[in-house]
């Protein structure tokens, strides 16, 4: 398991983005609001988040980032190992909708998801993750997209 990741549940249906993002901060000592990360990186009720507005912010930030698109179980394992902090893009089977998430565990056989509305421990097995991370139903038509980010 990677190091403690506060979770934080999405205040409004359209901001697991900032959400995430917002984890993902504080857990390297930076503090902010939803409401403040949702105005900076203009998520909108419209379009919800999209996977470059990440960048902006962790650009502020100074912080070291990977982008990867159409990536692999292996591309996740190696930033889940090396300590980044991961947050993925995937297709969320109730809300039928894409969906952003962060890693909380990866084992051989399973994922643990601190999910902004299902939880800080939604479970899914790697098989299953690989079919909704991989569909092409997400807002941004990307596949298996993640942002991996570290100090």
């Amino acid at each position: 398991m990677i190091a403690h990741i506060p979770y934080y549940e999405q205040e409004t249906n359209y901001t697991c983005g900032p959400a995430c993002i917002r984890m993902v901060l504080a857990s390297l000592g930076i503090k902010k609001s939803e409401n403040y990360i949702t105005k900076l990186i203009g998520t909108n009720k419209i379009r919800g988040t999209n996977h470059g507005d990440f960048l902006s912010l962790v650009e502020k930030y100074k912080l070291r980032y990977s982008v990867q698109r159409e990536a692999t179980i292996d591309e996740l394992r190696y930033f889940y190992k090396n300590h980044y902090k991961i947050i993925v893009c995937y297709f969320h089977p109730t809300e039928k909708m894409g969906h952003y998430a962060v890693v909380r565990k990866l084992t051989p056989t399973k994922i643990t998801l601190m999910d902004p509305i299902d939880g800080p421990n939604k479970i899914y097995s790697l098989s299953y993750f690989k079919k909704i991370w991989s569909s092409r139903k997400t807002y941004n038509k990307e596949r298996s997209w993640l942002i991996a980010i570290r100090n």
